[in-house]
């Protein structure tokens, strides 16, 4: 993703989803070529011929607790990041969660870091998303803990937009 320039999109994919919940994604475009008015593949519909400047679109899963709250998930952020030397990028995935009768409310946050490639390494979580989540098993309304398996679960749950459909390996749009 460093090399050359770039334009990042992020936040969250809200168009024809089936379950009404929306997903954080993050779009990445080569300046280059953007040429006139084009559609992103994943959103077709507007009549318009598919833009060649897509090179990545990428969904982020949405967590338990997003589905429980049945609240919207978005990117809150990005940055460049090196990790033991190594060129990195750290997204933040968050929800924003009012209290409703479940739990205190909040903004439960996960932070996902990939390589250059786009390929997700690790997937954190805070200490807010902690008790958030700690609140929802208390309640009875959730089961488990955050452990590996839950944070390996959320990594693996992210897709890569191909130009024709979702993929689970990290892909690039095809044109």
């Amino acid at each position: 993703m460093r090399e050359g320039r770039k334009i990042v999109f992020i936040g969250q994919n809200d168009v024809g989803e089936p379950d009404s919940l929306s997903y954080a994604v993050m779009c990445v475009l080569d300046p280059s070529k953007i040429v006139g008015k084009t559609e992103a593949s994943e959103s077709r519909g507007f009549g318009q011929p598919l833009s060649p400047a897509e090179t990545y679109v990428i969904r982020f899963p949405l967590s338990d607790m997003n589905i429980i709250w049945n609240t919207h998930a978005y990117v809150g952020g990005i940055k460049a990041t090196e990790i033991n030397n190594v060129k990195t990028n750290t997204l933040w995935v968050r929800g924003t969660y009012g209290a409703g009768g479940i739990g205190t409310g909040g903004n439960p946050t996960f932070e996902y870091i990939f390589d250059d490639n786009l390929k997700i390494i690790e997937v954190k979580y805070d200490s807010e998303t902690l008790r958030l989540r700690q609140d929802f098993v208390s309640q009875g309304k959730l089961h488990g803990t955050f452990d590996q398996t839950y944070l390996e679960n959320l990594k693996n749950g992210v897709r890569y937009w191909n130009g024709k459909e979702w993929q689970k390996e990290p892909t690039m749009v095809k044109h």
